[in-house]
């Protein structure tokens, strides 16, 4: 069987999967992890494709600032916006530019992340009122579940230092490809990506505050490292292996204990 067949077998093929620790740069996490295809039926994937070519919760970029618990993000679409596994293909970078921005385009809207400046104020907030970075609307393709089963809200900070064209050139990219077979692509700035951290607000009694630092990202694979995926059809040029979490797809994740 060519390893391209093998991977069809594994996306479309329902396996039944335990939960899974969290694998980020070939070191198991405590934290247990899984992805439910199809709630209904209870249908897992497979742990080992998942942590290895998904968008995956990070243990290593992520923090928690209380009791843990299980958190869902009920996916929309894809990340990349990849429909019915048509991923991408290096080409010349214009092209690829293109078809990149045609992908991005049509990802789903499950959130936008919130932009009051009172929300500075919360407990646990990044830098609390004395941040300096903007907090930005960003689209973000699925709905977050906050460990006490409510809808949760999201935060994210602009990624490039305000008035920093170098800055806002490197945050505001991504590198595809492998080796000596790569292209880099920008990216919307008011559109969350794989490797951007999100901070989640939820009410904890009568409280509003930030309980967890998101981080979702890829394990680094190919040349240079990245943990930001790379969506490139299997097989192809420049490829290492991605696999895309369509509309229904359930992300699911236990945080044990806060990890400060």
């Amino acid at each position: 069987m060519t390893r391209s067949v093998l991977m069809r077998a594994l996306l479309f093929v329902v396996i039944a999967a335990s939960a899974a620790s969290a694998q980020t740069g070939g070191t198991v996490m405590s934290v247990s992890y899984r992805v439910i295809r199809n709630a209904a039926r209870a249908d897992t994937m497979n742990a080992r494709v998942v942590n290895a070519n998904a968008v995956v919760y990070s243990a290593r970029a992520s923090q928690t600032f209380g009791a843990g618990g299980s958190y869902r993000v009920l996916w929309k679409g894809d990340a990349f916006g990849v429909v019915d596994n048509q991923m991408l293909r290096l080409t010349p970078v214009d092209d690829f530019q293109a078809r990149f921005d045609a992908h991005l385009g049509s990802r789903p809207v499950g959130g936008t992340t919130l932009t009051n400046e009172s929300l500075r104020s919360l407990p646990n907030f990044p830098g609390g009122a004395s941040g300096t970075r903007p907090l930005i609307a960003a689209s973000v393709p699925f709905e977050m579940i906050a460990a006490n089963g409510s809808h949760a809200d999201l935060v994210m900070f602009q990624r490039h230092i305000p008035g920093s064209a170098a800055d806002s050139l490197e945050k505001n990219s991504r590198l595809f490809g492998t080796r000596g077979d790569t292209v880099r692509v920008r990216i919307p700035a008011n559109a969350w990506m794989p490797g951007d951290t999100l901070y989640v607000i939820e009410t904890v009694g009568t409280t509003r505050t930030v309980t967890l630092a998101m981080a979702l990202e890829c394990a680094p694979g190919g040349e240079p490292q990245r943990i930001t995926c790379n969506p490139l059809a299997l097989g192809t040029t420049g490829a290492t292996g991605y696999l895309p979490l369509a509309n229904g797809y359930e992300s699911v994740w236990k945080i044990p204990v806060a990890q400060r």
